[in-house]
């Protein structure tokens, strides 16, 4: 094994769930849609921040209790709602002025998406008992007539406006990282030639999250340039091919990584110049910043990021990584801290394999090594392709003594991608660390366990 494993590498960051299939609510019109069917249609070429911002609208949320003082509550979470999406990257949301307009009853989703120039729409109730509240919460797709989301949230009503934010917060995750999955799926369906830059992008997100494998990378890659040819002023076209050619790097993919990274790190230094203040851009880029060795300006894009768009999971994901595993003490910490808030706070996020691959590291750093294994463990469960979480349970398990079963996960590892090798996975490390000293306890115990060589 130690001779295959001249050295270890693996994947990276990004994935999806497939959309639910879960029947309508019965509140969904079965009258045409062709009323908003336009809005499923994008110009030619790249569109603009906003107009390329996924259209949504949330509805009051109806009190189905006794008492009539409960309406207020009902309306004020939607309200925050409505305030904690307009943080949410890729999301136009409607304003409370226009939505609330909707209100009582069961409205026709499909009017409602024609009037709003919609095609998502939230809509919720509530119920007290007591000191409990039960906030039911859906997404739906107007325009096809399909419920897309649908969450239950049972919280105590101790401090009222907490709770108004703490389940506006839950729902703007959870419905933000469904209209990341769906958004995606849709455009993945079209053929590359029929798609303008849009669409390649969005396209190429699918292949990532859909096909986690080296052809998929690759595709996404080809499909990205394209977009840039199209589009050479598109900058999310070059935020994403600067992370996908860093992911086709740490995959052990690549045939000349310097030269990968090199048009990384100026895909993201373009997308920043083109965009410097939208969250997506800057997420991307400050991912491939980390992995170029650039960490303080990586933690200060990322930083940006999330106070521009607070609502950004998939950008305070890097930042937890980039801090949990590059940084020094308060900072480790802080990482650990911010990756744990956003596992915990939206269990159905795309990002969720990742986020508990880069919780893992964390973890290791600070000691905490059964936290550390559970973690991977999950990851695993979500996305079993994703190689570079696995390798991170082979050295969880070689720092606890249990060898014999690192030795079976690296074998996993080599069945999915027979070129990994511990020069490229330590290269990777050390850009993300900066030393070796801050890399070793993410490869200390695969030393212990005989599959890396000192």
């Amino acid at each position: 094994m130690e001779e295959v494993l001249a050295g270890l590498t693996a994947e990276s960051v990004s994935a999806g769930h497939a959309p639910s299939d879960a029947p309508p609510p019965a509140s969904l019109s079965s009258a045409p849609l062709s009323a908003v069917s336009s809005l499923s249609r994008y110009p030619s070429g790249p569109p603009s921040i906003d107009s390329e911002s996924v259209p949504l609208a949330v509805l009051p949320f109806l009190s189905l209790s006794a008492d009539p003082e409960d309406s207020y509550l009902a309306i004020g979470i939607a309200s925050e709602i409505i305030r904690a999406l307009a943080g949410v990257p890729r999301v136009r949301v409607a304003s409370q002025v226009a939505s609330f307009r909707f209100q009582g009853g069961s409205p026709d989703l499909t009017a409602v998406a024609a009037a709003l120039r919609v095609r998502y729409v939230v809509t919720g109730s509530l119920r007290r008992a007591a000191n409990r509240i039960r906030v039911i919460a859906e997404l739906a797709d107007a325009l096809e007539g399909t419920l897309l989301w649908s969450y239950t949230y049972d919280r105590g009503i101790e401090d009222i406006f907490a709770v108004q934010e703490d389940i506006a917060h839950a729902v703007a995750g959870a419905t933000g990282g469904q209209l990341i999955r769906e958004h995606a799926s849709r455009a993945s369906f079209a053929a590359p030639e029929n798609l303008d830059a849009w669409g390649l992008v969005h396209k190429a997100y699918h292949f990532i999250n859909q096909s986690y494998n080296l052809q998929g990378i690759n595709e996404a890659i080809s499909l990205l340039r394209r977009a840039i040819e199209i589009a050479p002023n598109y900058s999310a076209a070059h935020a994403f091919l600067g992370l996908y050619l860093i992911q086709r790097i740490i995959n052990s993919a690549s045939e000349n990584p310097v030269q990968d990274r090199a048009d990384a790190l100026a895909a993201a230094e373009r997308a920043m110049q083109l965009t410097p203040a939208e969250p997506e851009v800057l997420e991307n880029s400050g991912l491939v910043l980390l992995h170029c060795s650039r960490y303080d300006k990586s933690v200060q894009v990322l930083r940006r990021a999330v106070k521009i768009a607070p609502f950004n999971l998939v950008a305070w994901g890097y930042l937890g990584l980039a801090l949990g595993w590059g940084g020094e003490g308060a900072e480790i910490e802080e990482g650990e801290r911010i990756l744990a808030r956003v596992i915990d706070g939206t269990p159905d996020h795309p990002s969720m394999p990742y986020w508990l691959y880069f919780h893992s590291g964390a973890l290791v750093r600070l000691g905490r090594l059964e936290d550390a294994l559970e973690a991977t463990r999950r990851s695993v469960e979500l996305q079993p392709r994703f190689t570079l979480v696995l390798v991170a349970m082979a050295n969880v398990l070689g720092h606890m003594g249990r060898n014999s079963e690192a030795m079976e996960v690296i074998g996993q590892v080599l069945a999915l991608n027979p070129h990994t090798n511990q020069d490229a996975y330590l290269t990777e490390l050390t850009h993300i660390t900066r030393s070796r000293e801050r890399a070793e306890p993410h490869f200390a115990g695969l030393i212990q366990a005989g599959i890396f060589h000192p």
